[in-house]
């Protein structure tokens, strides 16, 4: 993991990784694969793979928390260990540690991408009004807030992480320019128009003190 955080990558994606090689590890130590990783044959690891697609009550979890894992996976999450897997052994093959790459022969078929149906008008303009019904009853910070929040991201098509990541100097509110760090800790620009520029005028100019401890927006 030490070289996924000196090439750049995000701190979840590192987490990911390391959660699902955490679990591989739990399943080869319960099949009672040899310790020594250069013994691990391309047939334990496709019996993991099939271990993650069918088995229902995986690693051993109980009780929340768990829920995802009491049910069978999805041929994405297969896949998902599957990219993490190669990725892994690649790594082995170029620091020395083993020869060949053992599941350089297994195939996993991508998912097919799942097509999203957007909010309609309105259902948009029904959320929007319940924030404006918060704001006059009393509720002015959650009101503002969330109102802010689903401008921002109708104007944007940001990814929930960039949007909960901004701080306040990443906005310049008179121009309706916001900077954004992606997945990769790449930055860029996107902009908001004149409407959620205002809601999000509005949602900082009711903020507290105590209420800036509940985070979005961070002030540095």
């Amino acid at each position: 993991m030490l070289t996924k955080r000196t090439e750049g990558e995000n701190l979840r994606t590192v987490e990911y990784y390391q959660g699902n090689l955490r679990r591989f590890l739990w399943y080869a130590g319960r099949q009672g694969c040899s310790d020594d990783i250069r013994f691990l044959t391309e047939w334990q690891i496709r019996e993991f793979f099939g271990y993650v697609g069918t088995e229902t009550n995986r690693w051993g979890l109980e009780g929340n928390g768990s829920e995802t894992s009491q049910r069978s996976a999805s041929h994405a999450t297969v896949r998902h260990y599957f990219v993490v897997l190669s990725v892994f052994f690649n790594w082995l093959v170029k620091e020395g540690f083993v020869d060949q790459n053992p599941i350089d022969r297994t195939k996993v078929a991508k998912s097919k991408p799942r097509v999203v149906v957007p909010y309609s008008s309105d259902e948009i303009s029904r959320m929007l009004a319940v924030c404006d019904y918060d704001y006059e009853h009393n509720a002015k910070f959650l009101g503002s807030r969330i109102r802010a929040m689903l401008l921002v991201l109708l104007d944007t098509g940001i990814r929930l992480s960039e949007l909960v990541g901004m701080k306040v100097c990443d906005i310049n509110n008179d121009t309706g320019y916001i900077r954004v760090l992606d997945k990769g800790s790449r930055e860029r620009v996107v902009r908001i128009g004149k409407v959620a520029q205002r809601a999000l005028c509005r949602y900082l100019m009711c903020r507290t003190n105590k209420d800036m401890e509940k985070v979005w927006l961070t002030e540095e």
